[in-house]
């Protein structure tokens, strides 16, 4: 089998009907098969794909799996020596295909390649991008990219400035359509499965590059992308909230500060934990301090100046630092029971007035 198409659907039923015509009006030149993965779609779209389409083997999953889960169970049916991924909502056009593999064939350090998307109005799409800077993401993420539609930031994040009419090797393309030489994907691996949606395309192809492959754009082949994106609509919204999951998903495995962050998150949570308890001390004993100075005509003896309770400060911290560690309130625990948590809270801090007041 030369080729094989993956389509992953969840309450897809319109476009994937119109994705799958076109593929049958424009079939490529070469061997090809077609799945359909269905992440437990309540519109029929396993079942409508399977009555009109009997060509197309289709598979239902009894849940959502995710994208990325659910391409790679399309990858593990496929036999294809290149596979096709591409979106229900992607309008093959004539030839498109055929370029793809061509190109491929062509380019023996090509791991990805990706055709030029356009909307249904003709205007393109911007598919090749560069991997995300601070910057860019600030633009695309926030109001500043409707302000500043062409800051240079966002410009060379989405490549305003290509022409997009040669073929080049780009950083990532967007998922929506991606030929993947099945030689790359053995060294490589598959897509990353720890992101539901969104940013598993990045990872792909930042992998693949990591493993000496390139990412081509390829302009000659054009399919039509009936685009949506989702996530920029509302940040109440499922897809923005996937999004924010996944980038920080993506940061966390691939920079540098984050990955030690993750390496090191019980003394990370320890070390907040003791300084969070240790401010909640001082800010307790100046409220304390303040709201006594403010009753002083309730007493008969005056009030020492703040800068005499200096070595008392310091033996409090102490006491309380030794009993809330004794009492085990700095191990890192995953899913502690409110109660027994609370428990532990409550004995951690009598012990420490207890020790406090006998001294």
């Amino acid at each position: 089998m030369d080729l094989s198409i993956i389509i992953i659907t969840y309450n897809s039923r319109l476009p994937i009907e119109r994705c799958l015509a076109s593929l049958e009006a424009h079939e490529p030149a070469c061997t090809y098969e077609t799945i359909v993965i269905d992440n437990a779609s309540v519109d029929g779209t396993a079942g409508e794909v399977a009555r009109r389409f009997p060509r197309v083997r289709v598979v239902a999953n009894g849940e959502n799996f995710g994208y990325s889960r659910a391409v790679n169970q399309g990858i593990r049916l496929s036999s294809g020596r290149a596979i096709l991924i591409i979106n229900p909502d992607i309008i093959v056009q004539d030839g498109s295909v055929d370029r793809l593999m061509e190109f491929m064939d062509a380019h023996a350090d090509a791991g990805v390649v990706g055709s030029k998307l356009v909307y249904q109005d003709g205007r393109i799409q911007p598919s090749c991008r560069s991997f995300y800077t601070v910057s860019a993401l600030l633009y695309r993420r926030t109001f500043l990219g409707k302000l500043f539609p062409r800051a240079k930031p966002l410009r060379e994040h989405l490549m305003l400035d290509y022409d997009h009419e040669t073929p080049r090797a780009v950083d990532w393309l967007i998922g929506a359509c991606m030929l993947v030489r099945r030689e790359a994907l053995a060294k490589v691996g598959a897509m990353d499965e720890r992101f539901f949606l969104y940013f598993e395309d990045i990872d792909w192809c930042y992998r693949m590059k990591h493993h000496g492959w390139s990412v081509y754009y390829v302009p000659a082949s054009v399919m039509v992308h009936t685009y949506e994106r989702s996530s920029a609509r509302s940040i109440l919204r499922k897809p923005f909230l996937f999004h924010m999951l996944s980038l920080l998903r993506y940061y966390e495995k691939w920079n540098r500060f984050f990955y030690a962050a993750r390496r090191n998150r019980g003394a990370i949570k320890a070390s907040v934990l003791v300084t969070s308890d240790l401010l909640a001390l001082n800010v307790s004993f100046l409220a304390a301090y303040f709201i006594r100075d403010q009753l002083q005509p309730l007493f008969i003896n005056n009030l020492y100046p703040v800068g005499w309770y200096g070595f008392f400060i310091v033996f409090y911290n102490l006491v309380f630092f030794i009993a809330f560690l004794a009492g085990g309130l700095y191990r890192v625990r995953r899913e502690t029971p409110f109660a027994e948590e609370f428990i532990r809270v409550v004995r951690s801090v009598a012990l420490g007035l207890v020790v406090l007041m006998a001294s």
